[in-house]
């Protein structure tokens, strides 16, 4: 485990390759806000229940369940190598932060004077 630290010492980015976690902590304390990357495991009727969700982010990041505000799904796998199957999510949890959203802009080029080239 180890800090790296930006130059305006603002922010400080911890790596923990122990947990596989990404930890954004924005102050110097290493107590307010911050963003943890985890795989958490669940149910196929609990994949669209954002309770469960929440709860099982709670418990696998041992933070109480009110100081989750959000959670960001990165990627979601099926694990059918037992009987049981089961969901594998990459969440991206909010912790005592709101989550910003992005917004996205495309630039399409008009086309509409093109030509269109038939070949017969």
């Amino acid at each position: 485990m180890f800090y790296v630290f930006k130059l305006n010492l603002s922010s400080i980015y911890k790596l923990d390759y122990k947990f596989c976690t990404f930890v954004t902590l924005r102050d110097k304390y290493l107590t307010s806000c911050m963003q943890k990357e985890i795989e958490i495991t669940l149910l196929p009727h609990q994949v669209e229940q954002p309770e469960i969700i929440n709860q099982k982010l709670a418990e696998s990041l041992k933070v109480p369940l009110e100081r989750i505000k959000s959670y960001e799904i990165l990627k979601r796998s099926i694990d059918a190598r037992s009987r049981k199957v089961i969901y594998r999510l990459q969440v991206r949890a909010f912790i005592d932060e709101e989550k910003i959203l992005e917004i996205y802009t495309v630039n399409y080029q008009n086309v509409s004077k093109m030509l269109i080239y038939s070949e017969f």
